[in-house]
């Protein structure tokens, strides 16, 4: 009977833990393979003041979404997790409110009452303090003129020891002139050999095989990803121009290197006479954890990586 209770207990603890193992794996599953799904628009009519931006967001099948609009000059957003929705201008209501209830505690708190100030009280002089003052001052007066006569017995110096002092003098200023140079090229030397050392350390890690095969498995990994964050649905056209053609042309030089990724779906019009803005774009896609999770899988898989780390954990220049 006992052993058929221990049996019994045993297996809900079992079926518990099994449960709990399922309901992780279950949350991981849906953390990961659960997208978050975007679409931004943005569009000008040929001035600043026309520009206006809109971001759209959701997650979770909609159970968080949100959006954040831009226009006027003006920025709003509104967020919903679940039934809970909150806005911008709620936000910034309370802040507000928040703040003035600071303020207001903070000015009646520096608020207090005048406290008179005590007045030093005035010494009193004795006759007798006075009497003792006037004999300190007649002393002195009295020990003056033979200070005076001591300083008038003490020999001049003469020229030609004085001219003596100032040649030693002006000899170890020049002295000390050029061991400063000197001490000053030398701690310029020591410094550019201990940056020559420096470099030939990263130089010698950086072309070491093993650190070379880790970087280039690290930079063909990130390329992946970037294909694969690669937005679904892009379209656009904009002309554009800035107030220095040459800021203009360099604009023109990024946008052509990074136009193999838009396949085609933007077209690009400069103006090099004047400033303009005008245009529309769109883009919308999804971002998914797994995508993430699979870059640092395989990164840490690699031996050649994970050797890397442990030597720049290791490296000291």
């Amino acid at each position: 009977m006992i052993l058929q209770i221990v049996l019994w207990i045993l297996k809900i603890i079992g079926w518990i833990l099994l449960a709990v193992l399922g309901l992780f794996v279950l949350a991981v599953c849906f953390v990961l393979f659960t997208p978050l799904r975007y679409k931004g628009e943005a569009g000008c009519q040929g001035k600043k003041e026309t520009l206006w931006a809109r971001l759209q967001f959701s997650l979770l099948f909609r159970f968080a979404e949100g959006c954040v609009e831009y226009a006027d000059g003006k920025t709003t957003w509104r967020l919903r997790v679940a039934w809970k929705q909150l806005q911008g201008a709620e936000a910034k209501q309370v802040m507000e409110e928040t703040a003035s209830v600071a303020e207001s505690m903070a000015e009646n708190a520096q608020i207090g009452v005048g406290i008179p100030e005590e007045k030093p009280m005035e010494k009193t002089e004795e006759p007798g303090e006075r009497r003792s003052e006037e004999q300190g001052k007649s002393r002195k007066s009295a020990e003056k003129p033979h200070e005076n006569s001591e300083n008038r017995e003490k020999p001049r110096k003469s020229p030609e020891k004085s001219f003596e002092k100032s040649a030693k003098k002006a000899e170890d200023e020049k002295r000390s002139f050029f061991e400063r140079i000197e001490y000053t090229f030398q701690v310029f030397c020591d410094k550019m050999n201990v940056l020559i050392e420096k470099k030939e350390k990263i130089r010698s890690f950086l072309e070491d095989e093993i650190h070379h095969a880790a970087f280039l498995k690290a930079i063909q990994s990130l390329k992946r990803l970037v294909l694969r964050l690669k937005p679904t649905d892009f379209s656009g056209n904009v002309r554009f121009g800035f107030e220095d053609p040459a800021v203009t042309g360099k604009t023109l030089a990024v946008l052509s290197v990074t136009a193999p990724f838009f396949e085609g779906n933007l077209e690009v019009e400069p103006e090099f006479q004047e400033e303009i803005l005008e245009g529309e774009l769109l883009i919308a896609g999804k971002l998914t954890a797994w995508k993430f999770a699979a870059l640092v899988l395989e990164l840490f898989t690699d031996k050649n990586i994970r050797k890397t780390i442990s030597h720049i954990k290791n490296f000291k220049l």
